[in-house]
């Protein structure tokens, strides 16, 4: 079966075709796109979806994790012999905080 679009288009004067680039059924719900792709409206991402952006961004930069050493550390502290270096541990703790906040 094939539709003629020019007869129905014919028929029905005042409705746009949906072959026409200016159609609405086209163009989604946003009717001041321009032919072409432009959009005269700007489109602002929330304060989140900004935040989340850069922590997608953040995520890629990390080195791959080293599922042995988890391995090893996660048998550790099952059966209980695991224990950390408090001074270490204090320091590193610090000097990511300092980091986070821009201090040194």
């Amino acid at each position: 079966m094939k539709i003629d679009s020019q007869r129905i288009d014919a028929e029905r004067p005042g409705i746009e075709s949906a072959s026409n680039e200016r159609s609405p059924a086209r163009l989604g719900s946003d009717t001041s796109a321009k032919v072409g792709g432009e959009v005269e409206d700007p489109v602002e991402f929330s304060s989140e979806a900004r935040r989340l952006a850069g922590v997608m961004a953040d995520l890629k930069d990390i080195e791959s994790v080293d599922q042995p050493r988890i391995a090893e550390l996660r048998e550790a502290v099952q059966a209980g012999t695991y224990s950390p270096d408090p001074q270490r541990l204090a320091q590193a703790l610090l000097r990511r905080i300092a980091e986070d906040e821009g201090v040194g």
